[in-house]
């Protein structure tokens, strides 16, 4: 009795982690991370940041405005990194601005920038890039040549 009862609360709690990761991969489905954009993220990036960064004068040429799709996001991901990373700072909007959003809207958006990273690193995973051609060393050639 001793024994089983560690044993059962460690299969319990293996089968709680493996039912929230598994939930969690399904929100993070492409269908799922287009309607949270459409729902939550244009209206956000329309609300609370293109008033400073629109297509008029962006401020720290930071224009926003191109992101009305999340094909858009998809092919310009270094830029929402930057966005990720003024957010969970609270640096942006900031404490000057005409609105700003509250603290759960916002953690949603981080929330939702973090799972899109997540999708393209685990579409992207185990693909090295390209690979570059490679001079050979004059040893190299001797021997090839050889």
């Amino acid at each position: 009795m001793r024994t089983t009862l560690p044993l059962m609360i460690l299969v319990a709690s293996c089968n709680l982690l493996s039912a929230t990761t598994a939930t969690a991969q399904e929100a993070a489905t492409l269908p799922g991370l287009e309607r949270t954009f459409q729902s939550v993220i244009k209206p956000f990036l329309k609300t609370y940041c293109s008033s400073c960064h629109g297509e008029q004068d962006p401020k720290a040429k930071l224009d926003l405005s191109g992101f009305s799709s999340l094909d858009a996001v998809r092919k310009d991901l270094g830029h929402w990194q930057l966005i990720l990373e003024r957010l969970d700072a609270d640096e942006m909007p900031p404490a000057d601005a005409d609105a700003r959003p509250s603290p759960p809207v916002r953690i949603n958006v981080i929330h939702w920038i973090r799972a899109l990273r997540r999708y393209e690193a685990h579409l992207n995973a185990g693909d090295p890039g390209p690979v570059l051609a490679r001079r050979l060393s004059n040893a190299e050639y001797d021997y090839t040549i050889r």
